[in-house]
């Protein structure tokens, strides 16, 4: 099987499932009642850590990617990098206090179009499953910032079933075993 297109599928399905359960963790508030990135940010990380080892790779992988396929990657972490960034930038600017509740929903919903749009650049290493999360993503983040009354919740619930749905469709398309 080293020959399958997307070799790192599995391991992308099985990373995207984590982070869509992440997602509900943003649900829990802070003494602000701004969500609490804490609880996200622990499981992303050990998400991250899981998926870079060198045994997830060899366990859940039907091969090397290509170089090819390592430069998009590269690129679209860049892509997120820079893309949050101006995130923040944006919301600093537009309302000057970025802890103030608008603010912190404006950079969630920022962040959120930036996860989205980064999906794109991975279309060459995951396959065209990429291309309708980052679609269905853009949608619903894009959703919340036009309809201010969407509760953030809501957009945080829909992105992680979102992502829960996909990562499980990537998961059984793999050709790859547990």
């Amino acid at each position: 099987m080293t020959d399958y297109r997307y070799p790192r599928q599995k391991i992308c399905g099985v990373w995207i499932l984590v982070v869509g359960v992440a997602m509900f963790l943003l649900m829990i508030k802070n003494a602000s009642a701004s969500p609490n990135p804490v609880p996200f940010a622990i499981v992303y990380v050990l998400g991250m850590i899981w998926q870079l080892s060198p045994r997830t790779r060899k366990r859940l992988s039907v091969g090397e990617g290509s170089p090819r396929q390592r430069l998009f990657s590269n690129l679209s972490m860049a892509v997120l990098a820079v893309l949050i960034f101006l995130s923040f930038a944006v919301t600093q600017h537009t309302y000057g206090d970025i802890a103030s509740l608008p603010a912190v929903r404006t950079l969630w919903l920022g962040i959120l179009i930036s996860v989205a749009l980064h999906f794109f650049m991975f279309i060459p290493v995951h396959g065209k499953m990429m291309a309708i999360l980052g679609v269905v993503l853009l949608v619903n983040a894009g959703a919340g910032l036009l309809l201010p009354a969407m509760p953030l919740d809501v957009v945080f619930v829909l992105d992680g079933i979102i992502k829960i749905v996909v990562g499980a469709i990537l998961i059984r398309i793999s050709p790859t075993d547990f």
